[in-house]
């Protein structure tokens, strides 16, 4: 078994070698960072990366279908990226195709997920890296998760007030779907890594949404979109 890393006492997993499965998810989310950070430089527009992202779900879908690791989350989630990213970044809806920037940002739960393959779920790839991958995934990922939802239901908001009915009620249903995906999953994650110093929870989490209300301003609609 491992240790819950708040509480000192086990947590009924055992460790197992490093599958290929994890090495290939590690992979795929760790190509995904890199295109975030070349996008967020501005080396990549956003049509090229929502590509590599498609690329990318595609693999991870893959691998987990052959690995077994397949699970109702998995097909949620999966299909609400692919119908997202078909949506607004397809060039179909000319509504949709001004918000395909939030296909990319949506992507930000890569960076923790990153950390959870490194070094927290039972056969991660450096295991001896799981106190220093569970820090860093805590904080990544309750920001991450609190800007995925806030950036999807302020806009879903804003969209309304704009008049954009079709983005606005997409929004409002993508936003849902996500969040309960993402509250599911943090569940599950933090049964293992323990929950952490509650003013780093709390820091973070305040950070992802000042940083989801700065991106949906009118006055400040150019940074990072």
């Amino acid at each position: 078994s491992v240790t819950n890393l708040d509480s000192g006492t086990p947590v009924n997993i055992e460790f197992v070698p490093t599958s290929r499965y994890a090495l290939v998810q590690l992979g795929c989310f760790l190509l995904s960072c890199v295109s975030l950070v070349l996008y967020a430089l501005r080396q990549v527009t956003v049509s090229q990366e929502l590509a590599i992202e498609t690329f990318l779900l595609l693999a991870r879908g893959l691998n987990e279908l052959t690995a077994s690791k397949f699970d109702w989350t998995d097909a949620v989630h999966h299909s609400a990226t692919a119908a997202g990213l078909f949506l607004m970044a397809s060039g179909r809806f000319e509504a949709l195709t001004q918000f395909a920037w939030v296909g990319v940002h949506m992507q930000c739960l890569h960076f923790p997920m990153s950390w959870w393959y490194i070094g927290c779920r039972r056969g991660c790839v450096l295991n001896s890296w799981r106190e220093y991958a569970s820090r860093h995934f805590r904080w990544t990922w309750v920001m991450a998760m609190t800007y995925r939802g806030g950036l999807m239901f302020l806009l879903a908001v804003q969209s309304a007030f704009d008049g954009l009915l079709a983005p606005a009620v997409l929004f409002a249903l993508f936003g849902t779907a996500f969040s309960y995906l993402d509250v599911t999953w943090t569940k599950s994650f933090f049964a293992v890594v323990g929950w952490g110093p509650r003013p780093v929870r709390s820091r973070a989490a305040l950070g992802g949404m000042a940083l989801a209300r700065l991106l949906t301003l009118k006055s400040m609609g150019w940074l990072w979109t």
